[in-house]
């Protein structure tokens, strides 16, 4: 087995913030709400620091409100294309810091009156396309 060239080092918690819904209702919940934010700051050398936010339940009826950032340090080797490091940088960058963050929210939830939250699996494909779609889009012009 070779080793990528696409590396990390280890990530690290940035924030962690954790409340619990004291007006919650059982009855009106439906589902938990996630959303997260993916902010990649590269530097001339190769590499790259990228962050993943990811708040839980900011909606008024969720049992509780998690919000929890992460980084990492990605780096690579020289005279790769630049499109495929931004997609490993906004896809697979993000997907391996989930997995950081995963056995913190199941601990932290665990130890509230509510059931464990166990963070799904989740595609960052699809925002990462609508972003660069957004960023190729031509500008028309006042003729």
């Amino acid at each position: 087995m070779e080793e990528s060239f696409f590396q990390f080092k280890d990530p690290v918690l940035l924030k962690l913030d954790y409340k619990e819904n004291q007006n919650f209702d059982y009855e009106k919940f439906n589902e938990m709400k996630l959303d997260f934010e993916i902010s990649v700051n590269k530097s001339k050398n190769n590499q790259a620091f990228v962050t993943l936010s990811l708040v839980i339940g900011e909606d008024a009826n969720n049992p509780f409100y998690l919000s929890i950032s992460m980084g990492s340090e990605f780096s690579w080797e020289d005279e790769k294309e630049d499109d495929l490091i931004s997609e490993l940088l906004n896809i697979n960058a993000p997907a391996l810091l989930t997995g950081y963050m995963r056995p913190i929210i199941s601990l932290i939830t665990s130890s509230s009156r509510f059931p464990t939250f166990n963070l799904p699996f989740l595609d960052f494909t699809q925002q990462y396309k609508e972003i660069k779609s957004k960023s190729t889009e031509k500008i028309p012009s006042d003729t």
